[in-house]
Order: C-alpha cells, then structure tokens, then sequence
C-alpha cells in the first residue's frame, strides 16, 4: 500500500520550465534610466554583481528540508549520481555535508567556498506545502542565475497538530517524492544554463 501510495503520489506531481536570469541588474536599470526606482528594489537588482558563468566548474548541490541541509537518502543519491554524469561536461558535482545545518544562501556560499566550489544547485523540498525549487547561485557573489520548481497537486503533508513530519522514514519517503520529480527540472535548468555560459 504504501509503494502504491507513493507512486500515486508521483504521478500527480506537476513541474515548471527553468526560469533564467538572462539580463544583468546594471541592464535592468540601464533600460529605463528616468525612471523612479526605490532603493530597495535597486539592491535587489545587484547591479555591482555581473554575470560569471563558465564551464567546466566545480558545483556543489545542498538539500534543505525544514531549513536544514540534509543528505538524500540513498535511492534519492542515485538520482543525483545520474544526473551528474549526465552533466559531467559542466563539470563535477559534490554534495554539502549535513553539518551546514541550519542555513541561508549565504551560510551554503560560506560551506561551498572553503571546498574551492564556483556554484550550489540550491534545492529546497518543502514537505508542508508539496513544493520542491531549485536555484543555481554564484558561491563568490551570490548571483542568482536560474530557477525552477515542482509542485505536488495532493497539496502538503504535516505531522502531529500540524508540526513538522517528525518520523524519520516518513519525512525521507515525502522528500524524496518532491526530489524524484524536481530532478529532472534541475537536469533541464542545467542544460539551459550550459547553452548560455559566456553569453
């Protein structure tokens, strides 16, 4: 029953195609120079912060479930293993280690540079909502260079009065369903991102 439970499960999960960031902030706020632009929204565009992206690199994936990084269980691990030597010509793939713990994208920048990596694939799979996202970010300067997702039409899973899944095979079969459906969206943003490098 519970094989049946998940198959189903994985099958009424959708997808969205990779969203890439194909104009840099100082174009974004070039384009419309008399324009009134509110501080914030002018940060956010990080016009200091130019695109970099060349391959082969050294790419480093972390896997955040509640805010923690966490490493796949081990059918979830073959899928990234594939999925690596899909993409070995972009180079190599090395997993962060769950000792990140507790994180931001600036915390798995910090993890990713002391292992000489130049960019984290950044998923987040989150088992409330049924929503998986990945992105793909600049260890040196935080550039955002594209993202995508996947969602899961039966909705969230909550444990006990709505808290977190607590059961350890419970959270990781969960996970792992989002994971299993949003790789494949991952292996497409990454052979987007190949096609653009040195634009």
């Amino acid at each position: 029953m519970t094989k049946f439970r998940l198959a189903l499960a994985l099958a009424l999960l959708s997808a969205c195609d990779a969203t890439y960031r194909d104009v840099d902030g100082a174009d974004f706020l070039r384009a419309r120079p008399n324009a009134q632009i509110d501080p914030e929204i002018a940060a956010a565009a990080t016009p200091e912060i130019r695109a970099q992206l060349a391959f082969p690199a050294r790419i480093g994936t972390a896997r955040i479930v509640y805010g923690d990084t966490t490493l796949p269980p081990n059918a979830e691990a073959g899928l990234w293993t594939d999925l690596a030597q899909r993409h070995a010509g972009i180079g190599t793939f090395t997993p962060l280690h769950s000792t990140v713990g507790r994180t931001n994208d600036l915390a798995l920048r910090q993890a990713a540079a002391a292992l000489s990596l130049d960019y984290i694939v950044i998923t987040e799979l989150d088992i409330a909502q049924g929503t998986a996202t990945a992105r793909f970010v600049d260890v040196r300067n935080g550039y955002l260079y594209a993202t995508t997702s996947a969602s899961s039409r039966l909705g969230g899973h909550n444990g006990f009065w709505g808290n977190e899944v607590n059961n350890p095979g419970r959270r990781a079969r969960l996970s792992s369903a989002l994971a299993t459906e949003l790789l494949p969206e991952v292996d497409d943003m990454l052979s987007g991102l190949a096609l653009r490098q040195n634009r």
